[in-house]
């Protein structure tokens, strides 16, 4: 094999490595997507979730593939002849909960227990601490606000 000499300083600049991304399971994910756009429309997603609603869908999922032995989403297939695998429709469920964190953080709804610490050190990522404390803002309202 011959030994590249090119330079390349993706990994020190901290740019992430999206080969590593398993194209095949990818593909069955945006299936769900597919389905979204039939059944909604395209890019609806985008607009964000209430994250409750998300988690409970992506719970529902996996409860039919794990509990139930259901490999594909019945309304999928009756609503637009696809077939989607429940796991990939979890997986798409939590890709909205990941978009309304970073994108529609006042969508994010979760419950914050009594002895939630607000100071648990974060990664100085560019960003990730403004996002943070606006979820952290939103979070500790009270609620009615």
């Amino acid at each position: 094999m011959t030994e590249a000499t090119g330079l390349k300083n993706d990994v020190i600049e901290g740019k992430p490595d999206l080969s590593l991304l398993p194209l095949d399971i990818l593909a069955e994910v945006s299936k769900a997507y597919g389905y979204g756009t039939i059944k909604y429309k395209r890019n609806s997603h985008r607009g964000g979730f209430e994250t409750h609603r998300m988690i409970a869908a992506c719970l529902r999922h996996i409860s039919e593939w794990n509990d139930k032995g259901q490999e594909y989403d019945k309304d999928a297939w009756e609503f637009a002849n696809l077939k989607v695998h429940h796991l990939a429709m979890a997986i798409f469920n939590l890709i909205c909960v990941l978009n309304s964190i970073m994108y529609k953080p006042e969508l994010v709804d979760n419950y914050i227990p009594e002895n939630f610490n607000p100071d648990v050190p974060i990664d100085d990522e560019p960003g990730l601490k403004i996002r943070i404390e606006k979820l952290r803002q939103h979070w500790l309202k009270p609620k009615g606000e």
